[in-house]
């Protein structure tokens, strides 16, 4: 069954920041950020931790005012439909026909969780990480159309490389 996505980090927010006894209103908009790379790279590795650095840095912004929500920590695999499941517990590659709606599902999955912020009153933003091989450009394409709107504004595309010699021990190494 697919995992609910995840907040990580405290409440928070980066409401303004001194400069020379003013204060400047810094502006927060939802972001997301795809970690990406092959099986192996490290994603659900970094994506959680990239989440917990970014409700972390809000944090010290917190003026309880205008504040950031706690970001969210997508991991794609978790939302594979069945067949998708069925087909890999094979060792059948997918194909993009394939992927595509595990996509578009994706992007709808960031752009609800950064969606929340628009509906709580005195939030300005969220942000987003979502653990994704997202390997093609048309791949990168799909989860960005799908998911720039009205909440969220960004997203930066992460690529996670390692090398050939690491992947291997890596992969050799899980259970299954």
């Amino acid at each position: 069954s697919a995992s609910e996505p995840r907040q990580c980090g405290a409440p928070s927010g980066s409401g303004g920041q001194k400069m020379g006894g003013d204060v400047v209103e810094t502006v927060h908009t939802s972001r997301a950020w795809v970690v990406m790379g092959v099986a192996g790279c490290g994603k659900s590795t970094v994506a959680p931790g990239l989440c917990a650095a970014l409700g972390a840095l809000a944090a010290l912004g917190d003026d309880h005012h205008n504040r950031v929500l706690p970001p969210v920590c997508i991991e794609g695999d978790d939302h594979h439909p069945a067949a998708n499941i069925a087909k890999m517990s094979r060792g059948e590659p997918l194909t993009d026909a394939d992927r595509q709606p595990w996509l578009e599902s994706l992007a709808m999955k960031m752009r609800q969780a950064t969606a929340l912020a628009g509906t709580v009153e005195g939030t300005r933003g969220r942000d987003v990480v979502l653990a994704c091989s997202a390997l093609k450009r048309a791949h990168r394409a799909t989860l960005t159309a799908w998911t720039v709107g009205d909440t969220l504004r960004e997203v930066y595309f992460l690529h996670l490389d390692v090398s050939r010699r690491q992947l291997e021990d890596r992969l050799g190494a899980r259970a299954g």
